[in-house]
């Protein structure tokens, strides 16, 4: 008795038989080379970064400053392997709360400050100063 899983099935006009024709092997390696050339393409799109004014961004590759840029504008970076992060030079102001300080003879003094500061040195500010 034979076993039925033996015996191959073969169906006529069988797709896997059929062998592409001239147009269907052209598309075939058109579309292989797009699908390539797009695939590749799309990361260089990704490297797009805009600056705004008063603004700089640092770019850095394994923890090493590559470009600092302070130009507002469209700019582009190899998005490979870098990493980019904003630091803002716009001026900022700080207001404490008022204060009762005694003074040398015990007095209260109320004491409030104002500090207004930008940014001049962006790599500092970012690598040297917790929490900015």
């Amino acid at each position: 008795m034979k076993d039925i899983q033996e015996a191959p099935i073969v169906l006529a006009n069988s797709p896997s038989e059929a062998p592409f024709t001239a147009s269907e092997n052209c598309l075939f390696k058109f579309l292989n080379i797009m699908v390539c050339v797009l695939g590749l393409g799309l990361p260089l799109c990704c490297g797009f970064f805009h600056v705004e004014p008063q603004d700089a961004t640092l770019i850095d590759a394994f923890g090493k400053i590559v470009h600092v840029v302070k130009e507002p504008g469209l700019h582009w970076y190899w998005p490979f392997w870098n990493t980019k992060s904003t630091v803002s030079l716009k001026q900022k102001t700080f207001e404490t709360k008022v204060s009762h300080v005694p003074d040398s003879t015990g007095s209260p003094l109320l004491v409030e400050a104002t500090v207004t500061y930008s940014i001049d040195r962006p790599i500092e500010a970012r690598y040297h100063i917790n929490d900015l």
